[in-house]
């Protein structure tokens, strides 16, 4: 598992398709559905089944092996 930062600032007003979402769903006034626009939240929510920590990614750049199981 990697977190992948980005590698090039963006140009202009260009934003991550994760961002422009993020900022559509609290416009919508679905934030409390989108962790109110706190992505580095979402990411949490979504690593916690593996075990793994965002700090843990962020520390590995070269990413961090979790054992799976075929189901």
């Amino acid at each position: 598992m990697q977190l992948r930062p980005r590698v090039v600032a963006p140009r202009g007003e260009a934003r991550s398709d994760t961002e422009i979402v993020f900022d559509l769903a609290y416009r919508l006034g679905l934030g409390a559905h989108f962790w109110d626009g706190d992505m580095e939240a979402a990411y949490r929510y979504q690593l916690q089944p593996s075990g793994v920590s965002l700090e843990a990614l962020r520390a590995q750049p070269g990413g961090v092996r979790v054992p799976l199981q075929t189901r």
